[in-house]
Order: structure tokens, then C-alpha cells, then sequence
């Protein structure tokens, strides 16, 4: 609820400068932002017990573990985004680039 928060948040207030207009479209890129967060967060293990101790034997877990698996996942949401774009611009016979 908060990454959609601030997504639509960050639409509004910035993006569209204020237009009521784009609240739908704010919405759903705050949605999509949302489902794309939790499917890395899923393939990076970052909901599991394992993730505050270290997901293999030797690893340790810690601070440095919780940021560098919270910027996995971060890199992981930027990377499905910009594949669901370009999946949605073919779909759609636009070009890309």
C-alpha cells in the first residue's frame, strides 16, 4: 500500500503537475509498480525466514544482507518494467525505441 501510495503520488504531484485527469493511469502504474515489487520480491527469497539470517549456509545475514537483497529486488522491478513496456509496445505495433 505504500509503493502505490507514493507511485500515485508522484504522478499526480509531479508528473501530471495536478490533473485529476490522470488519476487512473497514476493508479495503474502504481498497481503494476506493486505486483512487479512482489514478483521479484518472490523469485529473490526476500518474504522467507531465510532473508534476516542469509538464504545459504555461509552466508550471514545482517544489514549489508537485508540492502543488498532490497536493491536485488529493486533492480528486478526496473528490469520487469522496462520488459512489460516493451511486451506492451509490441502488443500494441508501436515502436520501440
Amino acid at each position: 500500500a505504500l509503493l502505490l501510495n507514493l507511485s500515485l503520488s508522484i504522478s499526480f504531484w509531479v508528473v501530471h503537475r495536478m490533473s485529476f485527469l490522470h488519476m487512473g493511469t497514476a493508479l495503474s502504474e502504481g498497481s503494476l509498480l506493486c505486483i512487479l515489487w512482489i514478483l521479484a520480491g518472490l523469485y529473490n527469497g526476500a518474504f522467507l525466514n531465510s532473508a534476516v539470517d542469509g538464504h545459504r549456509d555461509g552466508d550471514e545475514g545482517g544489514p549489508r544482507a537485508a540492502g543488498l537483497l532490497g536493491l536485488s529486488t529493486f533492480v528486478g522491478v526496473c528490469n520487469l518494467r522496462i520488459v512489460t513496456a516493451l511486451v506492451q509496445a509490441v502488443w500494441d505495433h508501436r515502436p520501440v525505441g
